[in-house]
């Protein structure tokens, strides 16, 4: 087995639950603590630099996992994932459609991280001669 795919599958989830983090808890902070949103200022383009590490970890998690398990199941998501990224980056005009699609998107590369991981380190199956 491939030693980088561990190292690609743990970056990319990392920087899907940090942005899960970012989009959930993050603001039900800054509502229970309003003095908090004046020391933390998280610039508007967050997401945007977050998907200069997710996509590149994904793709080559992805692909390297897929080489291994023969699996189309976690590039199907991660690919999904990555565009409710994109569309929350991008595509959306509204604060909240940003938060949903941005939420989605972690989501589902979360997702597909983990059923990478699952495949890859799944026991083989063995089927009897008959």
């Amino acid at each position: 087995m491939n030693r980088s795919m561990p190292l690609f599958d743990g970056l990319a989830l990392s920087a899907s639950a940090l942005c899960l983090v970012h989009c959930l808890a993050l603001p039900l902070l800054i509502t229970a603590l309003p003095a908090f949103s004046t020391v933390l200022d998280v610039p508007e383009s967050f997401h945007r630099l977050m998907l200069l590490i997710a996509v590149p970890a994904s793709l080559i998690a992805v692909l390297l996992g897929r080489r291994h398990h023969q699996s189309v199941s976690p590039a199907l998501l991660a690919t999904g994932g990555l565009c409710l990224l994109f569309w929350g980056a991008y595509g959306t005009a509204t604060e909240s459609g940003e938060l949903l699609f941005s939420v989605a998107g972690g989501i589902a590369l979360s997702w597909a991280h983990i059923r990478n991981w699952l495949l890859r380190h799944a026991k083989p199956r063995h089927f009897a001669q008959v």
